[in-house]
């Protein structure tokens, strides 16, 4: 009887072992996969040329700084899209406003709020949420065109 248990523990251990090694590979070609996405080749040639092997910290802390520019450019690249979106809209803005008879004063203190306010950290909208927004306006325009208006009042913030 304690010869069974003894194969069956021997079997676990060679199990674990097996699985250990097989986890510890896994994580090798995956830390090469990253050095290769991260290090350009002239870097990782120039280290190995002179006998220096990247260590494994090196790969993780060369990835995380990777990782922390290509967030900030993309932040960046936002901000820019944010802003030139926002200019866009006061353009228009300012046109549609041209469109009605407002004195002059009243559009340009329209246009100066809108300029003053902080534009950044507003809460912007998801995509999902912007669409919403947008069937909803849609769905009072058809209901206006269908001229069913029962005390329809306009709510900006809907």
């Amino acid at each position: 009887m304690s010869q069974i248990n003894s194969n069956s523990y021997q079997i676990r251990k060679e199990r674990k072992q097996v699985a250990e090694k097989r986890r510890r590979q896994r994580m090798n070609e995956t830390l090469l996969k990253i050095k290769d996405l991260v290090f350009n080749e002239e870097t990782s040639h120039l280290m190995e040329a002179d006998n220096q092997k990247i260590e494994k910290t090196e790969i993780l802390e060369k990835t995380i700084t990777t990782i922390h520019e290509i967030k900030r450019k993309r932040e960046i690249a936002m901000d820019i899209v944010y802003q030139e979106g926002y200019s866009r809209c006061l353009l228009e803005i300012n046109s549609f406003l041209s469109c009605f008879n407002l004195p002059e004063s009243s559009r340009q203190n329209v246009l100066k709020y809108l300029t003053r306010r902080p534009h950044k950290n507003i809460n912007l909208q998801s995509p999902t949420e912007s669409i919403q927004c947008y069937n909803r306006l849609v769905n009072v325009d058809i209901q206006i065109q269908n001229g069913s208006i029962n005390n329809l009042v306009w709510r900006p913030w809907i």
